[in-house]
């Protein structure tokens, strides 16, 4: 069988690395062949270490690779020129190898396997990931209602139309796809639930163990990007409110983008900068990174879209023994940490919400199960290996 994946996301990112590229090498093989095309930053051969490193990865799991340049501006008009690139890239693969599946992640590369679909007549999964359509509205990107919008809503109903199978983040985005646009899924085309996994050889529990007799060194640890998916006024006051429980706490901040204007919040806020490190690291080193941490925490911006997502450093968190905070509403977090005792919700974003929210994060780290039980969700709902089997079964499905 062969497999035609592309992703809108680069693989020389983080993101790439732990959601496209961990699941692939453990995909390939098995009379699998995978080919595939992937949008990179401006850039991202400078670190030719890094590069020579993706690339061996690649080579090893015999995944033939099509990297693109991501364009980002002008707004749409740089999106379709990257469309156009992926179509006639994808289309000639796909006749030159006899393609027999096209997995698109998410709606960009959607719309290039979708058309790839109708000219070469192959399978076609749409991973979805989240409501893309709607997130950008509730960003504040496209007006609701606009021109933009209703296009958009037109593409993401013709890809629902058109797919073959349907993988998204949470039960509560499968649940509203069945409700309100279940009209538009052919017969027979199943949904099936894959949230963000996390590969246990490298979040492994042992990373740990030196380190559990020990006070970490800090209180809180956030990864990811700075920008408008999350909240970070609310996490500027959030961090005011658990470093003034405690002046002897410290937090880490592990991103590749620009924090100016984070700081500028925290700063607004009162935090004192001694208090908060900066850093970045690329995937790999990621855990011996995360582990100098009692807890994660993220704080995202609630909104319909929401439903959606499935945070990919929940994970990560979790597989390590480490419990999340977060705000309540997002996907199937609720259920998920709240009955597993894995984590804290902030169900109110100001100072009674924090500071309850703080209360219960010094119960759960005073409990000595609960690494035990963050490790297990972990290994039993969120693992990699897991992932990699319902994708197995969809793709035998198909």
């Amino acid at each position: 069988m062969k497999i035609l994946y592309i992703s809108y996301d680069g693989i020389t990112e983080p993101l790439g690395q732990s959601q496209v590229l961990a699941y692939l090498e453990k995909l390939a093989g098995k009379n699998r062949e995978f080919y595939l095309i992937s949008f990179e930053k401006n850039g991202f051969n400078r670190d030719h270490k890094h590069l020579k490193h993706i690339e061996t990865r690649l080579n090893n799991a015999d995944i033939k690779w099509f990297p693109l340049l991501y364009r980002k501006k002008p707004p749409v008009i740089s999106t379709l020129r990257d469309i156009l690139s992926g179509v006639r890239l994808g289309i000639s693969i796909t006749k030159k190898n006899a393609i027999h599946i096209v997995h698109a992640r998410s709606y960009v590369a959607g719309v290039i396997g979708g058309i790839i679909k109708k000219v070469t007549n192959c399978k076609f999964l749409f991973d979805m990931r989240g409501l893309y359509v709607d997130e950008r509205v509730d960003m504040g990107r496209w007006k609701k209602g606009g021109v933009i919008h209703k296009t958009g809503i037109k593409v993401e109903n013709w890809l629902l139309s058109i797919s073959d199978e349907i993988v998204v983040l949470t039960n509560a985005m499968k649940k509203f796809l069945l409700e309100m646009k279940g009209h538009l899924i052919s017969e027979g085309t199943q949904i099936t639930v894959i949230p963000t996994c996390v590969d246990l050889d490298l979040f492994n529990l042992d990373y740990g163990k030196p380190l559990r007799n020990f006070k970490k060194k800090y209180s809180l640890v956030y990864v990811g990007s700075l920008g408008e998916w999350y909240d970070i006024q609310a996490m500027a006051a959030f961090f005011k409110e658990i470093l003034d429980s405690n002046k002897n706490q410290k937090i880490l901040i592990l991103t590749q983008h620009d924090a100016t204007h984070f700081v500028e919040l925290l700063e607004k806020a009162g935090v004192n900068l001694r208090n908060i490190d900066f850093d970045s690291c690329h995937h790999s080193e990621m855990p011996s990174k995360l582990i100098t941490a009692d807890a994660g925490v993220l704080i995202l911006v609630r909104s319909f879209s929401r439903i959606g997502t499935f945070s990919t450093k929940i994970a990560e968190f979790l597989s390590l023994g480490m419990p999340v905070v977060m705000n309540s509403g997002i996907g199937d977090c609720d259920g998920i940490l709240g009955k597993s005792k894995t984590g804290v919700l902030i169900h109110e974003i100001n100072p009674k919400g924090f500071q309850k929210a703080i209360a219960e994060l010094k119960i759960l780290l005073a409990d000595s199960e609960t690494q035990k039980r963050c490790h297990k969700i972990a290994n039993q709902y969120l693992s990699l290996d897991r992932g990699v089997k319902l994708y197995n079964e969809t793709y035998f499905k198909m």
